[in-house]
């Protein structure tokens, strides 16, 4: 007997990478990656920890925030192509007035997400 499983690729959960993916940076290309101006390679190498995810601006793009062993620095990963709005799939979320779903769980790597595109 076969059983095939069919997935939709825009209906699995996604999360924030793993410090050890940003490290061997083995990211997403399905994904644009961006930091503020003022992080550096090393900085981005030298991930500690995942400690907040956030889905910003009504779902334009998810804020995966992490320790380094000087400072904090954010992640942000939008769609490369095509119009996607990202939405919460699982762990606990609390929205905000200004637009963003903050995770709450306590491990941030507990918070889910997905990406709908038109």
């Amino acid at each position: 007997m076969i059983l095939l499983l069919c997935i939709h690729p825009d209906s699995r959960a996604e999360s924030c990478p793993s410090p050890d993916k940003i490290r061997k940076r083995d990211l997403s290309r399905q994904y644009e990656w961006t930091v503020d101006e003022k992080t550096s390679l090393k900085d981005l190498l030298s991930v500690k920890k995942l400690y907040a995810v956030r889905i910003m601006d009504h779902g334009a793009y998810v804020s995966c925030h992490y320790t380094t062993p000087e400072w904090p620095i954010k992640l942000d990963m939008a769609p490369a192509q095509g119009e996607c709005t990202f939405s919460r799939e699982k762990g606990k979320w609390k929205s905000t007035e200004t637009g963003q779903d903050v995770c709450m769980e306590k491990k941030s790597g507990n918070c889910g997400f997905t990406s709908t595109c038109k």
